[in-house]
């Protein structure tokens, strides 16, 4: 009766409102009772939509996740403007951490935010699949979506009623998708062909940074040089030749820049995609990639030097699925753009961090002073007996990194109390778990570089750096290794400092400021306007 009563008065309000709107526009005494009328209706439908919908059906259905409300059609707005605080005000409103819904046009996303929800989330593998959306994100690099509904054949050799290739992918009528997964599996954990890549990679960030081999921009004597421009050509150019060799920079110079204007805009690619015309510098730098990729994919075999296994596998997949050059340079596409997405950028943060604080910097410089007493550079060190350094490191990832993980729900599933339907999705939002006072502590939100030191905060289940435990493509272990050795380079080798925050002179730089607020994939962007300038000298 409550609700009947409620939706009387809503009606009655309606119309007295509609009264007063005609007639202040039109300047009459008298109304429309047409227009009245179909204005009280609308708002008693939209009424009794949203008890339906927020009230009614919740009580009816109490283990599906509730919906945050909405009064226009779904939340795809909010998103768009704002994310995290859309995210944010959902478990505000709730007042607890259940999981609860988001809607978008045709979607429905669980949004899950306790560690113990999420834990079940990553033992759950089967009726939470990763699959559907690594099908759409090989799709939306541009691979065909006929080759990924094929399965592999014409295999090499049979044995024991299976088929394996040479190079060691067991396939037995594995998906693309399966297989593509499989591949970067097998080169990225810790075992002989990582570190193969892995040395290449670190080898190629030690000779870059070599002052003689610097570009000539970077060591013009007072020159500004954009610390993000300065972190993502070493790092990004090193990442690609480790994987690719030589030969795609003598196909595109270009490459580099090209990479970083579609990462910049990746975004609008994956999350919906945006056209041409309303995103013209992402659509120019994917087709400028795909042409050099494609390129390289149709060179002669003797050419394709220096190659990583994963690539060779890839250049070699029309054995077993007929694959076209074109679907060839869009995976490799997609693993590159996996290989390259963050490293730069936290880098960039890092190097924010230790810069404005003069104390910080003295210590970490004090501290790698033993990996470089040789004139190879100790890695191992770097990586092992820098304790500061790698606190550092993880506070940096913490506050920095503002991607989600996302699975499609295929069967019915209980977590945390709720069951998630069938055809719908649940998105994990790490940077939720990063911030949170529980874990991390009442400065949450502050950079405080002691806070992984001496003990084992890197191993709470709110710690998801890089969302590896939920990570189709575990590129963590790489990433690591670039950033920490790139850092203690830099920081040993050149007399580094601070120039402003643009590339015009300012007495009082500042530090930059996290845009959480604009759409980003991985590591999040400064503020603009916040960005950091630095100066180098090669040090003495």
């Amino acid at each position: 009766m409550d609700v009947i009563s409620n939706a009387e008065n809503v009606v009655s309000d309606a119309v007295a409102h509609a009264e007063e709107i005609i007639v202040e526009a039109t300047g009459a005494q008298t109304i429309w009772p047409a227009a009245a009328c179909l204005l009280a209706f609308f708002s008693c439908m939209l009424f009794i939509w949203r008890i339906w919908s927020f009230t009614v059906r919740p009580w009816l259905n109490p283990k599906d996740p509730k919906e945050l409300p909405y009064w226009f059609p779904w939340h795809a707005m909010n998103f768009f403007d704002n994310s995290d605080g859309l995210i944010l005000h959902g478990r505000a409103y709730f007042d607890d951490d259940a999981p609860f819904a988001i809607s978008f046009p045709g979607r429905i996303y669980n949004v899950i935010v306790k560690p113990e929800d999420i834990a079940a989330v990553y033992k759950d593998s089967t009726s939470l699949s990763w699959d559907y959306y690594l099908k759409e994100l090989l799709l939306s690099f541009g691979v065909n979506n006929s080759v990924l509904s094929k399965y592999l054949r014409n295999p090499v050799t049979q044995q024991n009623g299976h088929t394996k290739k040479p190079n060691g992918v067991h396939v037995e009528r594995k998906s693309l998708v399966s297989w593509t997964e499989d591949l970067y599996r097998q080169q990225f954990p810790p075992g002989p062909r990582y570190q193969k890549l892995s040395d290449s990679m670190l080898g190629l960030v030690d000779d870059a940074l070599q002052w003689k081999k610097l570009p000539s921009r970077y060591t013009v004597n007072g020159e500004r040089i954009p610390l993000m421009d300065f972190c993502g050509n070493i790092l990004i150019q090193a990442t690609t030749r480790s994987l690719l060799g030589d030969l795609i920079y003598e196909i595109e110079p270009k490459f580099t820049p090209m990479m970083i204007d579609f990462n910049e805009e990746a975004w609008k690619l994956l999350m919906f995609p945006y056209p041409q015309i309303v995103a013209p510098r992402l659509h120019n730098a994917k087709k400028g990639i795909h042409k050099a990729l494609y390129k390289y994919v149709q060179s002669s075999p003797d050419s394709q030097t220096q190659l990583a296994w994963v690539i060779d596998e890839i250049l070699e997949a029309k054995e077993a699925a007929d694959i076209s050059d074109a679907d060839k340079a869009s995976m490799i596409h997609t693993l590159l753009w996996i290989a390259n997405i963050n490293a730069y950028r936290l880098s960039f943060w890092i190097l924010s961090y230790v810069l404005f604080d003069p104390n910080l910097l003295a210590n970490i410089r004090a501290e790698i002073k033993p990996a470089f007493r040789s004139k190879a550079v100790d890695f191992s060190y770097i990586m092992e007996c820098c304790p500061l350094l790698m606190s550092v490191f993880n506070e940096t990832l913490r506050l920095t990194y503002g991607s989600v993980s996302v699975r499609r729900v295929m069967a019915p599933t209980v977590i945390g109390g709720k069951t998630l339907q069938s055809g719908t999705s649940l998105v994990i939002p790490i940077r939720q778990l990063h911030y949170d006072d529980e874990a991390f502590g009442g400065d949450a939100d502050e950079f405080d570089p002691q806070r992984f030191l001496n003990n084992d905060l890197d191993q709470s289940p709110s710690f998801l750096p890089f969302g590896e435990r939920f990570n189709a493509f575990p590129r963590p272990f790489l990433a690591k290794r670039e950033v920490l050795v790139f850092v203690a380079l830099v920081l040993k080798r050149f007399e580094i400092q601070v120039a402003g925050n643009s590339s015009e002179e300012k007495a009082d730089p500042s530090p930059p400021e996290i845009d959480s607020v604009c759409q980003t994939l991985g590591i999040m962007q400064p503020v603009k306007g916040t960005e950091v300038y630095i100066s180098l000298k090669e040090a003495a």
